[in-house]
């Protein structure tokens, strides 16, 4: 029979942390890209739920009017998906843009089905979806550029 205190582990703690490897990854995990200074980061990390209650809201809520400007809605769901990432990704810099994306895509998609399934106003649609994709993705490429150029 082994007993836990019989077992000694091969490297000690200290050895495994002063591993170039892990001192990488923890380099990776501590720094940031982000060009906005930590009181912004705050203001942005709060504005974010905020934010998504609102296009839960809006996504939802009985339709007051219409604009006769065709595709318009496209034009909104591209602005209001490009903030969201905009926003996530900036309040966030050490998550990758690919997960923020892929998060904003999921999101959109729920609020597509939420809009036929919760709503008798309300229809979803794939053009919606797609937009809420580009729009995302548009806006994290900006982000992307922008950390580029502001922390050179």
């Amino acid at each position: 029979m082994i007993f836990a205190e019989n077992i000694r582990p091969y490297f000690s703690p200290k050895v495994v942390m002063n591993c170039s490897y892990f001192q990488s990854i923890e380099k990776v995990m501590n720094t940031s890209d982000a060009f906005l200074p930590a009181s912004s980061l705050k203001v942005l990390r709060l504005f974010l739920p905020i934010y998504i209650l609102f296009i839960i809201w809006a996504s939802l809520r009985t339709p007051t009017g219409s604009v006769s400007i065709a595709h318009f809605d496209k034009i909104i769901h591209l602005g209001v998906y490009g903030l969201l990432a905009m926003v996530a990704s900036l309040g966030w810099p050490q998550i990758s843009k690919l997960k923020i994306w892929v998060s904003a895509l999921i999101f959109g998609g729920l609020m597509e089905v939420a809009q036929g399934t919760l709503s008798a106003t309300r229809t979803p649609s794939f053009g919606d979806f797609a937009a809420n994709g580009i729009g995302a993705l548009a806006a994290l490429i900006l982000v992307y550029f922008l950390n580029q150029f502001f922390t050179r």
